[in-house]
């Protein structure tokens, strides 16, 4: 679920990302969750696509997996 709330230190946005990561370690897909802005989603989809690349371990698996994560935006008011 994503969140934006404003406080006294200033705005936080949770943005939900899913990841479709192939048996071999090799990211397929990278998916946000919609939050009308297409900008923040395609920043936030490539950040996870350059950090998950060549870097997420699945000894054993026998299928390509989703995963799901959340990146937490933080900014002064």
């Amino acid at each position: 679920m994503r969140r934006r709330d404003a406080n006294a230190a200033g705005w936080v946005l949770n943005l939900d990302l899913a990841l479709l990561a192939a048996a071999d370690g090799r990211v397929r897909r990278v998916t946000p969750r919609a939050i009308d802005c297409p900008t923040v989603e395609q920043f936030a989809a490539g950040l996870l696509l350059g950090a998950a690349r060549n870097n997420v371990d699945l000894r054993g698996a026998a299928t390509d997996s989703w995963y799901r994560t959340t990146m937490v935006f933080a900014w002064k008011a």
